[in-house]
Formats: structure tokens, C-alpha cells, sequence
């Protein structure tokens, strides 16, 4: 069962996401979004550009050619909340491709320093630092110290190696072989 701060990945289909992907070594998703609520409906927080915004499960699954679902297991209620409850701080906040050139340069260099140094403008998000940002609140953090920049195939890999936390789920694959 799908529960609050569960996270989606996907993979976008403009040239932007395919950059992403590139940036990051290769990957198998260009975006992730955050699971807020599940009843009535599953409502996802996403930051594409040009916002953050909030799209029933369903709708995000028909948008984009590769969707998973990861499954985190062994987060508590009050764990949840926490992160839910910070998400929500960035979901009227616009995209900023900024922090995307800022995250890209990082992984190119395999460094931190541009998002650490960087990353100043409170009212914009990146998809990844937005999720990231939220699981800070409770703790955790990806297998990194810093949550500066977590880009989206560092969590779905981190999410893949660790079985006894996150189970990863594949919602969709409708992308050329």
C-alpha cells in the first residue's frame, strides 16, 4: 500500500530531463516527486518546471513514459508527518533551473560545493533537493551527510541498494528500448 512520503520517480520526456540523466552518469529517471496524501486520492508534490505543484498519482503516471514507486518501509507515522509537513513549506515555490545547473555542476565534479555555496533562494525548488529537504526534517538523508544536493538517480539507486528500507516498485515503462 502507497502511504505519505513515499516517493515517485519518473522519467520526463523533454530535453531537460534527458540532460538530468546525462548529469547524473546515466539514470533511469529525471525527476522525483513526494506521495502527501492517499485518500480520497494519492496526491503527489512535484517540482517541474515551471512550479511545484500537486497531481493526483494517476495523472503523473499518464504524463510521463517511467514511473516508480518507492515504497519507503520502515518510516514511523511521526516520521511521515515531519516530512510531509516540511514538503508542503515548498509547494507554492517555482522551479528553479538554477538549482539544476547548480546540482548538475556538482555531480559533474563530484562535489557539493556550487549547492552548498549556491543554493540561496528560498522561494524556488529542484524536485530532488525539495524531497531531499523533506527527509532532512526527519533524519535521513540518502546515504549522504548533506542534503544539499541529492539528484533523483542518487535516491532511486540509494533507494535500490537498500532493500531493508525503500521497496521500489516499477508503476510504468513505456520508453523505447
Amino acid at each position: 500500500m502507497i502511504k505519505p512520503a513515499d516517493i515517485i520517480g519518473i522519467m520526463g520526456s523533454v530535453w531537460a530531463s534527458k540532460l538530468i540523466t546525462w548529469a547524473e552518469g546515466g539514470g533511469l529517471i529525471s525527476h522525483v516527486g513526494l506521495v502527501l496524501c492517499i485518500a480520497p486520492i494519492v496526491l503527489v508534490l512535484e517540482t517541474v518546471n515551471p512550479e511545484t505543484r500537486v497531481v493526483p498519482l494517476d495523472v503523473a503516471v499518464q504524463q510521463h513514459p517511467r514511473v516508480f514507486l518507492m515504497k519507503a518501509l520502515t518510516l514511523t507515522d511521526n516520521e511521515r508527518k515531519l516530512i510531509v509537513r516540511e514538503a508542503c513549506k515548498w509547494s507554492t515555490a517555482d522551479y528553479s533551473f538554477t538549482k539544476c545547473i547548480w546540482a548538475g555542476l556538482d555531480e559533474i565534479t563530484k562535489t557539493t560545493w556550487f549547492s552548498e555555496n549556491l543554493y540561496s533562494s528560498p522561494d524556488q525548488a529542484q524536485c530532488s533537493w525539495t524531497v531531499a529537504q523533506a527527509y532532512k526534517a526527519a533524519g535521513k538523508y540518502f546515504g549522504r551527510t548533506t542534503s544539499s544536493y541529492i539528484g533523483p538517480n542518487i535516491i532511486l539507486r540509494f533507494a535500490q541498494s537498500h532493500p531493508q528500507f525503500f521497496q521500489v516498485l516499477k508503476l510504468k515503462d513505456a520508453t523505447p528500448v
